[in-house]
């Protein structure tokens, strides 16, 4: 799939869901990082997050704005377990998944804008990730 991002520039997407819906790992690989903004921010940032390395397509897969986190970092994901549920942790103005996708080569955790560790790289159209996994 190509990696650029070409669309207006928004790091991911928002998926509109009821809060408390399953969220489900788009592929499988290892969580390689859970976090809660909201313990340094309230209300700005992702609020509780999971990210996954696709070692397949070498990228790492975001999930943001949880209500609850249903997996341990280090742990083997496989495609369509469930990781969490949805919420409105965050900064956000309404119950959605936010869903982002980084190169694998740059990326890490790091203290981000005072709201603790959060995702740094280079984001990818999740778009084209998402069709080319069809």
């Amino acid at each position: 799939f190509s990696r650029r991002y070409v669309e207006n520039w928004h790091n991911g997407i928002d998926i509109v869901a009821v809060h408390g819906a399953p969220i489900y790992s788009a592929t499988e690989g290892r969580v390689v990082a859970v976090g809660n903004q909201d313990n340094f921010c309230r209300n700005r940032g992702f609020g509780k997050f999971v990210v996954i390395h696709d070692v397949g397509n070498d990228v790492m897969t975001f999930y943001a704005h949880l209500d609850s986190i249903k997996v341990d970092k280090g742990e083997k994901i496989k495609k369509d377990q469930l990781i969490g549920t949805v919420g409105s942790t965050g900064y956000e103005t309404g119950t959605h998944l936010h869903f982002s996708i980084f190169e694998e080569r740059g990326f890490h955790i790091k203290e981000k804008n005072g709201c603790g560790p959060g995702p740094d790289g280079e984001d990818i159209s999740p778009y084209k990730y998402l069709q080319s996994l069809l």
